[in-house]
C-alpha cells in the first residue's frame, strides 16, 4: 500500500488530489488542509510520498519542508510542491528546501500527478516487499 499525505486549504484542491491518486493501484491518501496538523501526523505516520502547497496559514509550505528535514533528518520522503505561485525563486526555493518536484496550480492534468506518483513511488517494490512480509 502507498501511503500519501495532500497537505493543502483549499478544499476543492485536496478533493481533487484523493479523487485521482486514490483511484490509482493501492493507494491509500490521507488529506490535512493545516501544516499543523500535518506535522502531527508525520511526526507519527511514515508516507510514501506527500504533495503540498506553498501558500499555507500558519506555516508555510517552506516551513514545513524545514520542519519536516529536522523531525525526520534520514527520511527520503518525496515532497511535491503544489502551488499557483510559479515563479522562479518560489520553486528555487522549494526545490532548495528538499522539494523533489513542483505542480503549478490549477492542476488539470490527471496524467501528470500519476506519472509523479508513480516517478517518485516504487509500486512493484512495495507489493514484492508487503508479499514477503505476508509471508
Amino acid at each position: 500500500m502507498t501511503r500519501i499525505l495532500v497537505i493543502d486549504d483549499d478544499l476543492d484542491v485536496l478533493q481533487f488530489l484523493e479523487m485521482v491518486l486514490s483511484s490509482h493501484k493501492d493507494c491509500e491518501v490521507s488529506k490535512v488542509c493545516s501544516t499543523k496538523e500535518a506535522l502531527a501526523l508525520v511526526t507519527h505516520h511514515k508516507f510514501d510520498i506527500i504533495f503540498l502547497d506553498i501558500n499555507m496559514p500558519e506555516y508555510t509550505g517552506h516551513d514545513f519542508l524545514n520542519l519536516y528535514s529536522a523531525i525526520h533528518p534520514d527520511r527520503a520522503t518525496p515532497v511535491v510542491i503544489i502551488s499557483a505561485d510559479k515563479t522562479e525563486a518560489n520553486v528555487k526555493r522549494a526545490l532548495n528546501n528538499g522539494a523533489v518536484d513542483f505542480v503549478p496550480k490549477p492542476i488539470f492534468n490527471k496524467n501528470s500527478l500519476i506519472r509523479i506518483l508513480e516517478k517518485y513511488c516504487s509500486f512493484e517494490a512495495k507489493n514484492a516487499d508487503e508479499e514477503l512480509d505476508a509471508a
